[in-house]
Formats: C-alpha cells, sequence, structure tokens
C-alpha cells in the first residue's frame, strides 16, 4: 500500500515539473538566440495600471519580436516591423517598479502603424537594450523606406 502511494505520488511530481521544465527550456532558447534581450512590456499601455508582462525580445530580421515569459508558444505575440515602428522618447521606469535588477531599465513607447491607425506598447528593458532598439530602428537598410520621424515628413 505505501509503495503505491509512493508510485502515485513520484508520477504526480513528474507530471507537475513538465509544464516547468518545458517553459524553462523555452524561456532558456529564446535567451540563446543571437539579438535576444529581456524585455517587459505593458500589452495595454492606453489603460493607467497596466501590468507589465516580462518577457523577451528578439531581433529577427526586419521585425522585433516579443515572447512573454510565460507562455507556451514560440510564436512572437508582439511583432514589431522596422518600416512601420517609430520610438517615441524613452523615459524611466515608475518609482513603484524600481527595485532590484529593475532599477535601471528605461521604457521606451513604440508606436506601431497597424492598417489604417496606429498603437502604442511600452517595452520596459535595460539600457543597453533600448540603445539597441534605437540603432536598429534607425539603420534601415538603403531604400526600404524607413523614416524615423514620420510626422515630419506629413506636412
Amino acid at each position: 500500500m505505501l509503495l503505491a502511494i509512493l508510485k502515485l505520488a513520484l508520477v504526480v511530481l513528474v507530471v507537475l515539473a513538465i509544464p516547468a521544465v518545458v517553459l524553462i527550456v523555452r524561456r532558456i532558447w529564446l535567451l540563446r538566440a543571437d539579438g535576444a534581450f529581456d524585455c517587459s512590456a505593458k500589452l495595454d499601455s492606453a489603460t493607467p495600471g497596466a501590468l507589465w508582462v516580462s518577457g523577451v525580445g528578439r531581433f529577427r530580421g526586419e521585425e522585433l519580436w516579443w515572447y512573454p515569459d510565460f507562455g507556451w508558444s514560440f510564436v512572437p505575440k508582439l511583432r514589431f516591423p522596422r518600416d512601420r515602428t517609430t520610438a517615441l522618447p524613452s523615459q524611466a521606469l515608475a518609482e513603484d517598479h524600481e527595485d532590484g535588477e529593475f532599477a535601471e531599465y528605461r521604457v521606451v513607447p513604440l508606436r506601431r502603424q497597424i492598417g489604417g491607425g496606429t498603437a502604442v506598447w511600452d517595452l520596459a528593458m535595460a539600457p543597453e537594450a533600448v540603445t539597441a532598439v534605437l540603432s536598429w530602428l534607425e539603420a534601415a537598410p538603403p531604400g526600404r523606406g524607413h523614416r524615423r520621424r514620420p510626422e515630419l515628413d506629413a506636412g
């Protein structure tokens, strides 16, 4: 009887550990790619008090991809095509989030053209990642039609 309970407990433990192992392996896989960095996002920047979701940013060709840390999908949740994305002025992370490893993080609002309109997402990242994202946005290959500040070209 005791042996059966121990076997059952072991099976339950293994079954519960599998999702945790998959999440850890997924995050390691995402961060090992070239151009990957820790990056949190506010998925609803328009709502005051919206929560930050930790994740991984990754440069992939002409797009910046963002994956949440806790998810099963290997497909990015957000995509920022270089030719339809502009960076708004960055700012320090709100004081209520300035603790521990996030004390130096900066918030970079990215505005993306979607259909006939635009949407803005706030991304929080280390200063080195901010430099990488801004440099990547400005370094569009010649002839791609990327404009750093499209509002200046509209007039």
